[in-house]
């Protein structure tokens, strides 16, 4: 079996925040959204916001930011979700 080139990378544009929602919204129907001015501070202040790609593709979503305590820094895991369309065996 064969599976297909998935690149997984950093988002930066507010166009690719576009995207992340777009998959909050197939995977979470009938939640908010998380912000893009929200998904923009994270990614550019500490955090680490990833896509998922297939081809061109936006097919899955991470969204973690910094947390502090007693001085020590570390990433909150927020969110992760893959399209449900997505089958990456069949």
């Amino acid at each position: 079996m064969t599976l297909p080139d998935i690149t997984i990378r950093p988002l930066t544009t507010v166009s690719e925040m576009y995207e992340l929602q777009k998959i909050e919204d197939l995977v979470w129907t009938g939640e908010i959204t998380t912000p893009i001015h929200q998904t923009i501070t994270v990614a550019r202040n500490g955090g680490i916001i990833l896509g998922a790609f297939l081809g061109e593709e936006m097919i899955g979503m991470l969204y973690s930011f910094p947390g502090f305590y007693n001085q020590q820094v570390y990433l909150c895991s927020h969110s992760m979700a893959v399209k449900k369309s997505f089958d990456p065996v069949g």
